[in-house]
């Protein structure tokens, strides 16, 4: 049982997305942290914000026409969705992220 809700199993994929406002501000203070180092090993701004889409939205239709490093952004999103996004958050990430 999720320790925040008290109503849902405590899985992976529900501690992402808990809804209760204690496990949003968890969420929150972790992608700012995520957010921190990724930006401390110069990734670029548009990767983080696809990240974020992508992890959250658990990769949707994403539309990165707008995006001008369009193919490399299709890659590296296409090899985390291989490996799972939900492994993204445990710290297996693809190498196209470097």
């Amino acid at each position: 049982m999720c320790l925040l809700c008290l109503e849902a199993e405590e899985i992976h994929s529900h501690v992402l997305h808990c809804s209760i406002k204690r496990a949003r501000k968890h969420h929150t203070n972790d992608l700012n942290t995520l957010d921190q180092g990724l930006i401390n090993i110069n990734t670029h701004t548009d990767l983080i914000t696809l990240m974020h889409l992508s992890l959250w939205l658990g990769l949707l239709a994403l539309d990165l026409s707008g995006y001008p490093e369009k193919n490399v952004f299709e890659t590296q999103l296409q090899q985390q969705k291989e490996i799972g996004w939900g492994f993204f958050v445990l710290g297996f990430w693809s190498t196209g992220w470097r």
